[in-house]
């Protein structure tokens, strides 16, 4: 049943019940139907093939309604009232649907709590609106539940502080009641349907049971007894033979079996395990004190002792304590298997001690293993000593249907009793679990206790049972009802699937576990359930098991055995699929992979800078004598160590204590790592607040970090950054230009590119293609949500990368918006060059980068950059000249930070200077920190921070310079975007040849006459950075005279390119979110460090989320730091 057969379906049911209690004054209260007339009327198997819902909606009114009996209606006057209310048979509705079990921190008890019954104030008109609301609700729910993180992300109280403390005083409307469902109760829901659910083991519901539940909340009767509605017991007489045959089960289970067999619906396998505790205490008692009457009823209660396996079901347990009757956990084998040896040893032991066995409960089916006990010796043990054998099946038991697992119904024809939930294999929603006796007089003897208003005439007249002597409580929902709609509409193949289903989906994930040689198999796989650990202590078990609950992507848990702790990972979930399995393993290994990098990350020693050393010696030298720029003096570890200290006088951290506020500002030692575009506006915002003592250390010789401005031909280029955002907030980079003299009025926007197909030999593209599908890209881009990905009814898992999110978009776009194969073709052309632009921007291939890229970095040019033609350095000279000049120090690569007071904070140069400070402002890019965070803090800092070092991505934008003889407007009309597949980098093994396959754009320096710019996107930059200059030029040229068809363009005289990915100060150019990051990343590393005081603060491009990854980011970033010192000494002031 699908999601349509189930609106269809739930609102068919909304009408049914409906015409049922609006016409229920006009039926009679008691049913004129006799014994057995119910279960006459309807088959005696589970039918093989479903039958159609109307089918069954069409047997509910001939056959289930002339046998209920309608506590609902106004005649009825026996008892007291069993209310049922539109706003009741909703809840129930509603639970059903999310399939939640709230045995630990419940949930759903707080929509009971919230919202008190609407009965007469809810006609039908309103119930109808109101029931085929949430049929549509659940539908909705159940349909997109993979966009929902399967874990809440709430803490312990959160409802209390969202609900008033009283009901309401008047009703509410069912519009604000769903509308509160939505908004309170569903963020506090463990999503058990999940397909991402694989803790304990499945809770399972389906449409039919759904719809199921309702009615029988609807019908609102409680079958104590026959009369109390025959229909209610019939059957549930009916679908319990059913089960019993379809799990080929002994006939002496079945109630039209000769003897006294039977089954019973309970609640729980708690309930139904009690029960047989209960009833085999009784019996026990009674046949003892039989033998042996000198002994008194008390003292031999006092004896009494039950068996169990020590990997049994917590409720065993329980069931002792309430049966006040110890219950003996005896120790399973290395294959956690319960055999007849070990039970015969245990109870020969109590016998000899006096003691007087009782019950034996095995399991088919542990809950740490799904071990199945050997009911074969065990029944034999139990004959002997005459013992009560209950078997739990609760979890297996849906497999005795299968023929394959034949070996599991061994022995079951010589217990008393067993139990298995339908809610976990069956597809029947919870409660509901099936319970069958050998011998039911057993259980009725022992809990048989009549009072007259309980009698009517039937009773004693016939075989059908009164269930209220079968079962704990006296009460009885209509559970029976939501098993038979199940049964009709799902059919004995439809049951046998799902089972099979759930154990090939476990057995891809056993394949992927024994390929990954990082983990181990604790037991062998047995039906849904995969029973596995990373190798290693216990501690790697429990560690890993964290980062995915942390994650809330999917649900597990751990179990323990004879000392080691491993992980359960059970199939579970409506509609698990293989691309489920699939997620959930990439998710486990993947953790297992960060946690493994995590422990390498701390086992390494803090202070050895023999790789950063040897780093800086061989690129910085190479570098200087390529550009003929000054070399870096370069010290020893041991002269590191013995430097003479910089502003060595100690001030220290007791500065702030000092009596005058303003005396400790002047004295704080403040050194700033890094003289890029965070660092300088941290140097000047601290200046600019009387922080005289701010020193800045660049390990290059000169300023700016990503800011490059280069002279080049007739113009200035651009290295690094080029474009900034028009934004008017006072410390942006678009302000610092508008102030600076003489740019005001030459600040302009890019001019458009013409689209030209490379293969048809410069062949153009039209315009309004170009537009459109530029506009289409623009709003991919801005639009782009989450939840996007699973309303357009694809797998939810294909899309975890910004690439895949392009491709399948735009496939989406072009198929809806260009019929004619051949304006696909130049469509699909167009896209693809916007994906090269976006990764040129980035500097990566877009399958590194994570989705929600999209969402917190719009695309560069819609924010509506501006050109500067004079250069952005303007804006890095005019900040340097607001220091002085002894407090920027070049030629400064650091090579220790000491950021904690012991023996004191201080950051030491690779020269041998060493820095004193009180405050260190690192802005080292991204690239440097990935490579060397481990050996240049003292002491390593905090695993958060590491890992978010780790975890968000740098990438290497890319700009090359050709410098032309003559003016290029002679042979180049327009700036060009060449148009061509697209190649994957990551695969692609040829980078030389393709490289020019990923150019994006070549464009005329706007500034210039003489000078292009060359844009390329993928993952080519480090190959392209260290190509030979006469072979770079040959083959751009060779692309430029393709795009034109023009064989006579000039070779460029000169060639500036930049060189981010190779040059050791940097490493890189821009961050960006990697598919293994988030917007958390950004946090924890831009967090401050220090107990007392702000000892080691973050700035740059990948601390902000405000305009990550730009110069605006910088800058702000700067400032940020530096207020937050001003701010730390403003608030000294209290403690002066």
């Amino acid at each position: 049943m699908d999601f349509d057969e189930f609106r269809e379906f739930g609102h068919a049911s909304i009408e049914f019940l409906i015409n049922y209690l609006s016409g229920i004054r006009e039926r009679d209260v008691l049913p004129t139907t006799t014994p057995y007339a119910v279960i006459n009327q309807l088959p005696k198997e589970i039918p093989e093939q479903p039958d159609h819902w109307r089918e069954v909606l069409k047997d509910l009114e001939n056959i289930i309604l002339p046998g209920l009996t309608h506590w609902q209606s106004p005649y009825f006057n026996a008892f007291f009232p069993s209310s049922s209310s539109a706003g009741s048979i909703i809840g129930e509705l509603l639970i059903a649907g999310i399939g939640v079990l709230g045995f630990s921190w419940n949930v759903k008890s707080a929509n009971r709590k919230r919202y008190r019954n609407i009965v007469s104030e809810m006609d039908a008109k309103e119930f109808r609106e109101f029931g085929k609301a949430a049929v549509d609700f659940i539908a909705d729910y159940l349909e997109n539940i993979r966009d929902d993180e399967v874990l809440p992300n709430v803490e312990p109280g959160y409802l209390l502080d969202l609900l008033p403390t009283e009901m309401p005083e008047e009703p509410e409307s069912w519009r604000e009641v769903l509308g509160d469902i939505n908004r309170v109760i569903k963020p506090g829901i463990t999503h058990w349907q999940s397909p991402n659910m694989h803790a304990y083991y499945p809770t399972s519901t389906s449409y039919p049971s759904i719809v199921g539940e309702m009615l029988a909340s609807g019908f609102g009767i409680i079958g104590f007894s026959w009369i109390c509605s025959p229909a209610c017991t019939e059957l549930e007489v009916v679908v319990m033979d059913w089960l019993a045959k379809f799990l080929k089960l002994p006939q002496h289970f079945q109630h039209a079996s000769d003897g006294p067999g039977g089954g019973v619906i309970q609640g729980s396998a708690s309930e139904a395990v009690l029960v047989a505790v209960l009833a085999a205490r009784e019996q026990a008692v009674v046949s003892y004190r039989e033998s042996h009457p000198e002994v008194s009823e008390s003292e031999v209660r006092g004896r009494l002792v039950a068996y169990s396996s020590d990997q049994s079901n917590s409720c065993i347990e329980k069931a002792g304590v309430l049966a006040a009757m110890p219950i003996r956990l005896l120790p399973a084998g290395e294959d956690f298997v319960l055999r007849g040896e070990t039970l015969r040893q245990a109870i020969q032991e109590d016998v000899t001690a006096g003691r007087i066995p009782v019950i034996c409960i095995a399991t088919l089916g542990t809950t740490g293993t799904c071990a199945y006990d050997d009911i074969e010796t065990l029944s034999a043990v139990c004959e002997e000593f005459k013992v009560w054998l209950h078997v739990d099946a609760a979890y297996a038991g849906g497999a005795f249907a299968l023929d394959e697992c034949s070996d599991l119904r061994k022995g079951l024809d010589r217990v008393d009793s067993l139990n298995f939930n339908l809610h976990k294999f069956m597809l029947v929603n919870f409660d509901c679990s099936a319970m069958w006796l050998r011998d039911a007089n057993k259980v009725v003897d022992s809990f048989n206790v009549d009072r007259i208003y309980l009698k009517h005439k039937h009773e004693g007249q016939s075989q059908i049972p009164d269930f209220r002597h079968w079962q704990i409580p006296l009460g009885r929902r209509f559970r029976a009802l939501k098993v038979w709609i199940t049964f009709r509409t799902l059919g004995a193949e439809g049951l046998r699937n799902h089972v099979r289903q759930h154990i090939e989906l476990a057995k891809q994930f056993e394949q992927l576990v024994v390929k990954d040689s990082r983990f181990e198999m604790v037991a062998p796989r047995a039906l849904g359930l995969v029973c596995f650990r990373p190798k290693g202590g216990n501690e790697i078990t429990t560690q890993l098991l964290q980062r995915l609950m942390d994650r809330k992507k999917i649900y597990m848990v751990k179990a323990e055995h004879a000392g080691r702790q491993f992980l359960r990972f059970v199939v579970c979930g409506m509609g698990t699929k293989e691309s489920d399995i699939e997620f959930a393993w990439t998710e486990i290994e993947s953790q297992l992979t960060g946690l493994q990098e995590e422990q390498s990350l701390l086992a390494r020693k803090s202070g050895n800078m023999a790789d950063l050393t040897q780093h800086f010696q061989i690129h910085l030298t190479t570098e200087n004598a390529t550009h003929e720029k000054s070399h870096y003096k370069l010290a020893s570890r041991r002269s590191l160590y013995n430097a003479r200290v910089f502003q060595a006088d100690h001030t220290g951290d007791q500065q702030h204590h000092s009596p005058d506020l303003e005396a400790a500002r002047q004295n704080a030692r403040i050194v700033v790592i890094g003289a890029g575009l965070a660092g300088l506006s941290a140097a000047q915002h601290l200046l600019s607040h009387g922080f005289r003592r701010t020193v800045i250390l660049e390990a290059t010789d000169r300023y700016g970090g990503r800011i490059n401005t280069q002279r080049f031909g007739d113009t200035y280029c651009e290295l690094g950054a080029k474009w900034v955002k028009i934004d008017g907030s006072q410390d942006s980079m678009y302000e610092l230009l508008r102030n600076t003299e003489g740019l005001g009025k030459q600040i302009r926007q890019p001019e458009r590119p013409t689209y030209v197909q490379v293969e048809q030999e410069g062949g153009h593209i039209k315009p309004a293609m170009v537009e459109l599908i530029d506009t289409l890209f623009r709003q991919l881009c801005r639009g782009f949500k989450l939840s996007d990905r699973f309303k357009t009814g694809r797998d939810f898992h294909s899309l975890d990368n910004v690439m895949n999110y392009f491709r399948t978009e735009s496939d989406r776009i072009i198929g809806a918006s260009f019929p004619q194969p051949e304006d696909q073709v130049a469509a699909r052309e167009i896209f693809q060059s916007l994906f090269k632009e976006f990764g040129s921007i980035l500097g990566c291939c877009l399958e590194y980068v994570n989705i929600e890229h999209i969402t917190k970095c719009p695309v560069q040019q819609e924010q509506r950059p501006l050109y500067v033609p004079t250069g952005l350095d303007n804006v890095v000279d005019d900040l340097i000249q607001q220091l002085d000049k002894e407090q920027v120090q070049i030629g400064k690569p650091v090579g220790q930070i000491q950021w904690t007071p012991a023996p004191q904070k201080s950051v030491g140069c690779l020269d041998g200077s060493l820095y004193s400070a009180d405050h260190i402002i690192c802005t080292l890019p991204l690239g440097v920190l990935k490579s060397f965070a481990g050996v240049l803090f003292r002491p390593t800092l905090p695993l958060d921070k590491m890992m978010a070092i780790r975890n968000l991505g740098f990438g290497n934008p890319l700009k090359i310079y050709l410098s032309y003889k003559k003016p290029i407007k002679r042979w180049l009309k327009s700036n060009l975007r060449p148009l061509g597949t697209l190649v994957n980098p990551i695969l692609d093994q040829q980078a030389e040849r393709n490289w020019t396959q990923q150019v994006v754009e070549i464009s005329q320096v706007p500034s210039s006459q003489h000078v292009l710019e060359v844009h390329v996107g993928g993952g080519y930059y480090e190959e392209i950075e260290k190509l030979p200059d006469d072979k770079l030029l040959e083959q751009i040229t060779g692309l430029l005279r393709r795009c034109i068809s023009n064989h006579l363009v000039p070779y460029p005289q000169e060639l500036l390119r930049s060189n981010w990915s190779t040059s050791a100060c940097y490493l890189g150019g821009r961050p960006y979110f990697s598919t293994s990051s988030s917007a958390r990343d950004v946090q924890r590393l831009a967090a401050p460090l220090g107990e007392r005081s702000p000892s080691l603060l973050f700035a740059g491009d990948a601390t902000s989320l405000k305009g990550f990854g730009t110069i605006d980011a910088a800058r702000s970033s700067g400032i940020r730091e530096a207020q937050r010192i001003i701010d730390f000494y403003l608030n000294c002031k209290h403690c002066l």
